[in-house]
C-alpha cells in the first residue's frame, strides 16, 4: 500500500523488458535514479537523474558518486537502483545512501554474474563486462539487510530476462520499504 496522497506515477506498458517493469511498478512520488545511464527508464512525474558520467536527459540531472549522495535524508519518494549494483566498487555504500535519501522506498535491479564464466569471463572485470560484482543468491539479502536495516523486502524475487548467447540471464528485482510507513 502506498503512503496517502502518493499515486503511481505509471500507467502499464507490456513489451518492456521484465526488469524495466518492476521498475516502473513500483515507483511511487518523487523519484532518484541512481546511475541512468544514456538511456534512462521513461519515469513519469518528478525525476531527478543522477550519475557518475554526465548524461543528456530531459529531466533534471545531478552528476554525482551513488556512495555519497549530495542530497538530505529522506528527499526522495523513491530510490530507483537500476542495475547499478553490479557496477560500482562498494555496492553497499550505495544501498546505505539509498535507505538515507530515500522517505518511503527502495527499488532497485541487479544482474545475475553467475554465467558470466559462460561468457568467457571468469571474473568480474569491468573492462570487459562493466560489472565489478558477481552476487549470489544470499548476498542481495544480507546487503539490504545490514545497509537499509531501517526497509524490509516488500518484493524480492528472481526472474528470467532474456537469453543472452544461448544462456538464461536473470535478474533480481527488489522492492524494499520503510518499515512502519506500509
Amino acid at each position: 500500500m502506498a503512503p496517502p496522497n502518493h499515486k503511481p506515477v505509471w500507467a502499464g506498458h507490456a513489451l518492456l523488458a521484465p526488469r524495466l517493469r518492476f521498475q516502473l511498478e513500483w515507483v511511487v512520488g518523487s523519484i532518484l535514479d541512481v546511475g541512468c545511464g544514456e538511456e534512462p527508464v521513461e519515469f513519469m512525474g518528478d525525476v531527478v537523474r543522477l550519475d557518475l558520467e554526465p548524461q543528456r536527459t530531459d529531466d533534471l540531472f545531478v552528476q554525482a558518486d551513488a556512495g555519497c549522495l549530495p542530497f538530505c535524508d529522506r528527499s526522495f519518494d523513491t530510490v530507483v537502483l537500476g542495475d547499478i549494483l553490479e557496477h560500482v566498487p562498494d555496492p553497499a555504500a550505495v544501498v546505505r545512501e539509498a535507505a538515507r535519501v530515500a522517505a518511503y522506498r527502495i527499488v532497485a535491479t541487479i544482474m545475475e554474474e553467475l554465467r558470466l564464466p559462460k561468457w568467457g569471463y571468469n571474473t568480474p572485470d569491468p573492462a570487459i563486462s562493466g560489472h565489478c560484482w558477481k552476487f549470489k543468491d544470499e548476498d542481495i539479502g544480507w546487503m539490504i539487510r545490514q545497509n537499509a536495516p531501517h526497509f524490509w523486502p516488500r518484493e524480492f524475487r528472481k526472474q528470467y530476462e532474456c537469453t543472452h548467447k544461448g544462456w538464461p540471464w536473470y535478474e533480481w528485482l527488489i522492492c524494499a520499504e520503510r518499515r512502519g510507513q506500509c
